[in-house]
């Protein structure tokens, strides 16, 4: 399988999404067989994103689960100095307001650190910051602070996407 390809999928089970690192919000899970089969579909009607975004305040109110894959949309504010894990990691944190202008810390590891400052960059002498569409980050909470943060490499960072819920969030906070 191709990671953003669409497929139809046939002969799987479903089970009851609970457990530590829950993969979706969704109350259940699908599990692959043997004999489960995917056939790929080329549809042009079929939108490439599939976000199921949570407002902050979910995330930060404790409406989500701890370590609970989410999707996220906000206001690149800030990017923080790059620190080095003893694992010798990079790693950083980003500022990111929502509508209403809550904030929400959004940690970045690894390779995602590259990816970060290049936002940072490109956006550096723009006139409004870019919004973020964040696909698969996990929420934590790390000494009484909530915030979100990348997994390993499923996490998908887009800048100002051309969707209806980013263009509907540039509406609200005045972004062009």
């Amino acid at each position: 399988m191709i990671e953003g390809c669409i497929y139809k999928l046939g002969k799987f089970t479903a089970s009851e999404n609970v457990g530590y690192m829950t993969a979706t919000k969704n109350l259940w899970r699908i599990r692959f067989k043997y004999s489960t089969y995917a056939i790929l579909i080329t549809d042009p009607h079929i939108p490439k994103f599939g976000f199921s975004f949570t407002s902050f305040p979910d995330i930060i109110d404790e409406h989500v689960k701890p370590n609970t894959y989410l999707d996220v949309i906000g206001v690149f504010e800030m990017l923080h100095p790059i620190a080095v894990s003893e694992q010798r990691n990079e790693w950083t944190h980003v500022d990111l307001t929502d509508k209403h202008n809550n904030r929400l810390s959004f940690y970045i590891f690894g390779d995602y650190v590259k990816q970060i400052v290049q936002i940072n960059n490109d956006y550096a002498s723009a006139k409004e910051r870019p919004i973020l569409a964040l696909q698969c980050v996990i929420r934590t909470e790390w000494k009484g602070t909530v915030r979100i943060k990348t997994s390993f490499d499923a996490t998908r960072i887009y800048v100002n996407p051309d969707i209806p819920e980013v263009m509907e969030f540039k509406k609200r906070v005045g972004a062009s």
